[in-house]
């Protein structure tokens, strides 16, 4: 089964998210609202997917994503928010993100993005 953590600052993102996420079958193994606390469940829980909020003042994923792509050039990570700043979204392409979804977006584009990512797996 594919395994995926959650890691935003909101705690409605990271609920809804489950929610779709379980509803379609797939395995949330954890979640979380701090940078450096997803680095530990990621070495704790070696999920197939990570999905990372991010928000200039209260999360930051691209630190984040950095981190995970230190431990492991590999891991597969989506990054979904609503702030959508260009430069943001081409550093996080350009360190290997998956994809970057809104995060109010329909849950198909959810599902979209992780698929996406699963077949780099």
């Amino acid at each position: 089964m594919n395994t995926i953590l959650i890691a935003d600052h909101d705690e409605c993102i990271r609920m809804i998210q489950k929610e779709v996420l379980t509803r379609s079958g797939y395995s949330v193994v954890g979640e979380t609202n701090s940078v450096d606390q997803v680095i530990e469940l990621f070495h704790e829980l070696s999920p197939n997917i990570v999905i990372l909020g991010f928000h200039p003042s209260k999360f930051d994923g691209i630190k984040a994503l950095k981190a995970l792509k230190s431990i492991n050039v590999n891991a597969n990570v989506v990054m979904c928010s609503s702030y959508c700043a260009h430069s943001e979204v081409i550093q996080a392409i350009s360190l290997g993100v998956k994809d970057w979804i809104p995060s109010l977006s329909y849950p198909e584009r959810l599902l979209e993005g992780i698929k996406k990512a699963l077949r780099t797996l």
